[in-house]
Order: C-alpha cells, then sequence, then structure tokens
C-alpha cells in the first residue's frame, strides 16, 4: 500500500514539474486552470481588468476565444450558486490562515501592512475604467480585493501620496515585499524613481 502511495505522489510531482500545453488545457466544457505557460497568463480579462494569474480557473468563449476569469469574487463568468457558498466558506478558512501567518511572520522593521478594500486606488475598476491598473512591482500582477499589501514608503511625511504597493499576502503565496525589500525599507521610489530622504 505504501509503495503505491509513493508512485502517486511520484507521478503528481512529476506532473506538476512538467506543465501541460495550452492546447491541452480546456476541457470540453471550455474550463481551464491558468498554468505557467498558458499564453494568456500575464494578460488583463477584459471583465474585470485583472491579470491572469497561475491557479486562476478560466472559461474560453467559444465564438471569441478569449478567456474571462471563472472566480465568482471577480465576477466575471457566471458560476452556480453552491459555488458561491463554497467560497465564502474557503475565503474565511483562508482569511484565518493569512492572519495567522502575518502574526507569526511579521515585515522586517514592522513595516506596515495594508489589506485592499474594494475602493482603493491599487484595485483596477472593472470594464470601463479608464485609468490603466497598477501592477505589483513584485510580480508584474493586478491587486485583488483583499490581499494584503505594502503601499509604498517614499513619502512618510504624506502616507497615502505615492500609491505604488507591493504584495505582501503570504497566505496567497505573494512573498512580493521579501523578495524586493529584504530589508524592509525603501530607497528608491520604484514609481516615481526619486530617491527617498533618510
Amino acid at each position: 500500500m505504501a509503495s503505491e502511495e509513493i508512485a502517486e505522489f511520484d507521478r503528481g510531482e512529476q506532473d506538476g514539474r512538467t506543465p501541460r500545453a495550452a492546447a491541452d488545457e480546456f476541457g470540453a466544457d471550455g474550463h481551464a486552470v491558468t498554468q505557467a505557460l498558458s499564453p494568456w497568463m500575464y494578460l488583463e480579462c477584459r471583465t474585470c481588468r485583472q491579470t491572469f494569474r497561475r491557479g486562476d480557473r478560466v472559461v474560453r468563449d467559444r465564438a471569441t476565444g478569449e478567456v474571462g476569469h471563472v472566480d465568482p469574487a471577480l465576477r466575471c463568468a457566471v458560476v452556480p450558486a453552491k459555488t458561491d457558498t463554497v467560497t465564502a466558506a474557503g475565503e474565511a478558512d483562508t482569511l484565518r490562515f493569512t492572519n495567522g501567518l502575518l502574526d507569526a511572520w511579521p515585515t522586517a522593521g514592522r513595516v506596515p501592512v495594508t489589506v485592499l478594500a474594494a475602493d482603493a486606488v491599487q484595485v483596477p475598476r472593472r470594464a470601463g475604467g479608464h485609468r490603466r491598473p497598477l501592477l505589483c512591482q513584485g510580480c508584474g500582477h493586478t491587486f485583488r480585493v483583499g490581499e494584503s499589501v505594502v503601499v509604498c514608503l517614499c513619502r512618510p511625511q504624506r502616507p497615502g501620496s505615492c500609491i505604488t504597493a507591493i504584495h505582501r499576502d503570504p497566505g496567497a503565496g505573494l512573498t512580493c515585499w521579501e523578495t524586493t525589500h529584504p530589508t524592509g525599507s525603501v530607497d528608491v521610489c520604484p514609481w516615481q524613481l526619486t530617491r527617498v530622504p533618510p
């Protein structure tokens, strides 16, 4: 029995290391899960204006070939009502997990972390918005409601005057802040390219 489980684990690990071809990702129902090599990875969804990330569930429009999110939180495609219930339960678990991670793993220098609300300037507006969506300076993806970020610290005397942000959401696997600023400080604003006063 144990050897069968080990063999199954090895097959799963190998599948994870060998991404499938994009043509093989879509099922008969037109649904797929975004992979690292998916051709739509990092592109912007026309409905919600969010970038497609690895693990995002998507559906392809049979007429146009365009891809849209199937995530009920982004509200791009119609999903069954029971998915909302499952998602709400999953979101509560994710929130508890993320809060535990943030408590156990504070930022270097205790840099403040902000949870993005729907009206945050960093979150893209749905189709029809005029301003180009802001991208994380670490991973290059857009910001979503409920994600934890570090808002640029280049103007400590005027908080909120710089809108650049970097993901700091370990529960979602987004540790861009630690990757780009391991010391917990900002020397040059990545958006305005100005030196931060000491």
